[in-house]
């Protein structure tokens, strides 16, 4: 019998991308354009799904379980992931699986043993940040993600290790020339990561899946 197929979804922020397994073949890509919508991201997972073999049963694509980053992030770009694995896993009766965009960053950056923060704009003056240890089998929360002001957020920053953030972060904040010589701008959550940490914690029932907004839409 062969293995089920998984998929996995992460749009917290562009670009997107998505990621199929059978097994531990694994194959992965990344949407071309900046914005995530569905119509995009269903016809690079159905390609991805084939190319590993999945079957048709009545017109409906053989699918086990779907994992999907919550973020934080992008509302557009967190909307568009879950509405999508959420209609995957209704038409084909996939498991659906979250998984903190964060957490993913940290378990693709990281060394097992290390620590770090990870941070992003989350606009109106605020940082996302969160801080995580990864382990040899998961990914360890520190702190939990939160809204920060610029100044609630610079004592979080002593931490030592690596800051993960993304090229845009300086025009955010203004950080202190040691923190600036940690941080890292060459990685994001990617939806390799997501399936691979969802895969690890793939246990019991279906969980409540809910984008990790932390803020109020328009919120100031």
């Amino acid at each position: 019998m062969r293995p089920a197929l998984e998929l996995a979804l992460e749009t917290s922020r562009p670009p997107g991308s998505v990621a199929v397994a059978r097994g531990e073949r694994v194959l992965a890509a990344t949407l071309a354009g900046e914005r995530a919508h569905a119509s995009d991201l269903l016809p690079l997972l159905e390609r991805l799904l084939l190319e590993l073999g999945a079957e048709r049963r009545a017109g409906v694509l053989e699918l086990a379980r779907v994992f999907v980053g919550t973020g934080p992030g992008s509302y557009t770009g967190l909307r568009v992931g879950l509405a999508t694995a959420q209609g995957l896993c209704r038409a084909t009766g996939a498991r659906l699986q979250g998984v903190s965009s964060f957490e993913a960053l940290a378990w693709s950056a990281l060394r097992p043993g290390e620590e770090g923060t990870v941070l992003l704009d989350a606009r109106g003056g605020r940082i996302y940040h969160g801080r995580y240890r990864r382990t040899a089998g998961d990914v360890e929360v520190r702190d939990a993600p939160r809204a920060l002001t610029a100044a609630e957020l610079q004592p979080c920053l002593a931490a030592p290790g690596p800051i993960l953030g993304h090229p845009e972060l300086a025009q955010a904040i203004v950080l202190a020339p040691e923190a600036a010589a940690r941080l890292r701008t060459d990685v994001g959550p990617e939806a390799g990561a997501v399936l691979a940490l969802g895969r690890r914690r793939a246990t019991g029932p279906d969980d409540l899946v809910e984008p990790q907004y932390l803020r109020e839409f328009g919120q100031r």
